[in-house]
């Protein structure tokens, strides 16, 4: 392992709240944080694994979250539990049915709208495919922001360009 990914995996572990286990390059690592501190909170996609395995498989989703406007229908992963729901109006407002459907529930910070999936419920019910290619290089990659752009109805994935370049 060179430099630099020991360097990223001890940023991962301090931004986890973890002890890294190079001590040695613990301040680099923490410059590091601080020169990027917004670059590194920058998180768009969520793999949320519906087994034991901590890596990618099939039977795992893939969510490209955004902060565009939540609207009836869409649906929104709740970043911090993981949980997706379907989007309502009631009264004028947008929020979700809990999963009893008794109480009506508001959004709030931590509700982000999935803009791309490859969960085939969500596909069957209007969210946009997440196309092959790109979950071939999140494998390969293992990143976790990508740029969207919107054309249209359609949303279009913009690869960053040190993968860009390796396509």
């Amino acid at each position: 392992m060179n430099t630099l990914d020991k360097i990223i995996n001890e940023i991962k572990l301090i931004s986890y709240g973890k002890i890294p286990y190079d001590i040695s390059i613990y301040n680099e690592c923490i410059s590091i944080i601080e020169k990027y501190n917004g670059v590194l909170e920058k998180k768009n996609i969520y793999l949320i694994l519906n087994n034991e395995s901590l890596s990618y498989n099939l039977n795992n989703n893939l969510y490209i979250i955004s902060d565009d406007e939540i609207k009836d229908n869409d649906y929104v992963l709740n970043i911090k539990n993981n949980q997706i729901r379907k989007a309502v109006s009631s009264h004028g407002s947008i929020g979700y049915l809990t999963s009893d459907e008794i109480a009506f529930l508001y959004f709030n910070k931590n509700h982000k709208k999935i803009i791309l999936t490859n969960n085939q419920a969500l596909i069957d019910d209007g969210v946009q495919k997440i196309d092959n290619n790109f979950i071939k290089y999140y494998i390969k990659f293992d990143f976790e922001y990508i740029e969207t752009k919107k054309d249209g109805l359609y949303y279009e994935l913009i690869f960053p360009e040190e993968i860009d370049t390796l396509k």
